[in-house]
């Protein structure tokens, strides 16, 4: 269902390096611990704009360039209700209802060619309906909403022409099964993102 929504914040992605000896510095440690998330987010950024130059892909490379896309996106939580959310409520309700029921790729790519809304909003609006479907635990209109968050991610960050690659490379059953392994991989880290912050 597309329903009322909550205000989200980027948070950094959590690492799994364990806690620190006791014999080492905690500021030392945490300083240490940064460096090595921006240096592993450095190294990513550099691998997707060089495969990105590429004129011509193949099907490991955009499956790549998805993984990397996946990774370096931000987790978010919930916070207060966004007045500015809002306010747009009526202009991205009735859209998104469209996209859930008409939810391949080639109908997004075919929906954003003909319409000139805010993707950035978009997306943020339908992340806000992700949440609201997760505390619901509705599963099948959870998994398409994080389908559609994942369309509007890569045309936000990797453009137009990626997305129609990417259509024409999901008719390879490989890549379109590794596609879907991407859509429960995003659907089960949000999901326990959300629910976490709801325990709180």
């Amino acid at each position: 269902m597309v329903s009322d929504y909550s205000k989200f914040k980027d948070l950094d992605s959590s690492d799994s390096l364990s806690d620190p000896h006791p014999n080492i510095d905690t500021k030392e440690w945490k300083k240490m611990r940064e460096r090595q998330k921006q240096e592993r987010k450095q190294q990513l950024h550099k691998e997707l704009q060089i495969l990105e130059r590429k004129k011509f892909k193949t099907a490991e490379e955009l499956q790549r360039i998805n993984k990397i896309t996946i990774e370096l996106k931000p987790k978010f939580v919930e916070v207060e209700v966004s007045t500015h959310i809002a306010e747009n409520e009526e202009d991205y309700f009735e859209p998104l209802l469209f996209l859930m029921t008409h939810n391949s790729l080639q109908d997004f790519i075919s929906f954003i060619e003909v319409n000139s809304f805010d993707l950035c909003k978009f997306e943020e609006f339908c992340l806000f309906n992700l949440s609201e479907n997760i505390k619901d635990n509705n599963i099948e209109e959870s998994k398409l909403l994080c389908k559609i968050a994942l369309y509007f991610r890569y045309t936000i960050r990797s453009g137009k022409s990626f997305i129609k690659k990417l259509n024409s490379a999901l008719n390879d059953e490989k890549v379109y099964a590794e596609f879907e392994k991407e859509v429960d991989s995003f659907y089960l880290k949000s999901k326990e993102c959300i629910l976490n912050v709801k325990k709180e």
